[in-house]
């Protein structure tokens, strides 16, 4: 049987590239063993992810984040990492650290060596869209197959070179409207008859939280009749806190930090919005598609993920969204026939047939 190496960043179950990762080792786990290398954090063995991987009879081996003075380090584990096992084919999600796996896949020669774009910009930051540009060129040059989540991270990151189209694949059946579920969210959460705008998303600049407080604390101001649900964690979660607390509206925002219910969640939401500044391809847009819930989406994000009609693309402009959250006119939607083509049963034979080819 194939040995497979994933490599991301979190097992934040809110993170969307893990989700990503998640979704198809369940689906090829008795077809392959896959294995996981996790950077982020230095350990994360209270994730349900953890016990997941682990119990299937995964590894997972936590790293910690990488920087360029932890790179002799970094090289020495990835070293210690390839010695133990075996892999045939290296799956990179993350393209700053490609170079180093793939130089090291080929010392230890591993024929086969997958890049895959999961964004449409180098970096959140400018002072590191130079340095991801860079190591993006060495991990192409060291790369053996290109894979995307979506035309528009495959075309911004490979430019003319061939890659491989893999659908964000999901169980759908598990994010299917539920009433009697929804009732009892939203009586737990204190909802009330509150109009209930929810934003899925790891804190970090790339979703835009601060864009979403403004909004909301305008929207508010119009009608006192909202809640904001906050669901997930990351690098700027207590910051954005601190930004809440200062606003009219704090009472009504909601801190849920990572869950595990998310498919729940969507249930008794009234709408889901997501601003972010960039995507590969959310996620979260096909959770909500297969949901039904109404999800207001940057037109900075691809336009591939609107397959339903509950999807709407709006430019980041605040007034644009207030206005738009302010008027509550959009209604939750029956999940189109098109949608099932990113049931997870309906998409992972693409990637499965990909990995048998390599020998």
């Amino acid at each position: 049987m194939k040995r497979i190496l994933f490599i991301i960043g979190t097992l934040d179950m809110c993170n969307g590239i893990t989700s990503y990762a998640m979704n198809y080792y369940r689906a090829l786990k008795n077809d392959f063993i896959i294995d996981f290398v996790v950077h982020e954090n230095a350990n994360e063995t209270h994730s349900i992810f953890y016990d997941e991987i682990t119990e299937s009879g995964g590894l997972v081996y936590f790293v910690g984040n990488a920087s360029i003075k932890k790179l002799l380090t970094l090289n020495k584990k990835i070293d210690a990492i390839f010695r133990m096992n075996k892999y045939d084919i290296i799956h990179c999600h993350l393209l700053n650290l490609s170079p180093f796996y793939f130089k090291q896949g080929k010392k230890f020669k591993i024929k086969h060596r997958i890049l895959h774009s999961h964004a449409t910009k180098y970096a959140e930051k400018k002072s590191r869209v130079l340095r991801n540009w860079f190591l993006g060129k060495i991990g192409i040059s060291r790369a053996t197959c290109f894979m995307a989540c979506s035309k528009m991270a495959g075309d911004f990151l490979y430019k003319k070179k061939p890659y491989i189209l893999i659908n964000n694949g999901i169980n759908g059946q598990l994010y299917k409207y539920d009433a009697t579920l929804a009732t009892q969210y939203r009586d737990a959460l204190h909802l009330k008859n509150d109009y209930v705008i929810g934003h899925i998303g790891r804190f970090s600049e790339q979703k835009n939280h601060k864009f979403i407080l403004d909004v909301f604390e305008q929207v508010y101001l119009q009608n006192h009749n909202v809640t904001l649900l906050l669901i997930g964690d990351g690098p700027l979660y207590e910051s954005i806190q601190e930004d809440a607390k200062n606003l009219k509206s704090f009472a009504k925002i909601q801190f849920l930090g990572t869950r595990k219910d998310v498919n729940h969640l969507l249930s008794a939401m009234d709408i889901l919005i997501l601003p972010s500044l960039f995507e590969g391809f959310p996620v979260i847009s096909i959770e909500a598609q297969f949901n039904g819930v109404p999800m207001l989406i940057s037109s900075n994000v691809t336009q591939e993920c609107g397959i339903n009609s509950n999807i709407k693309f709006l430019p980041l402009e605040k007034k644009i969204w207030v206005e738009k959250l302010s008027k509550q006119d959009e209604a939750r939607v029956e999940p189109s026939k098109e949608i099932n083509e990113y049931d997870i049963e309906h998409c992972y034979s693409k990637l499965r047939d990909e990995y048998m080819k390599m020998n």
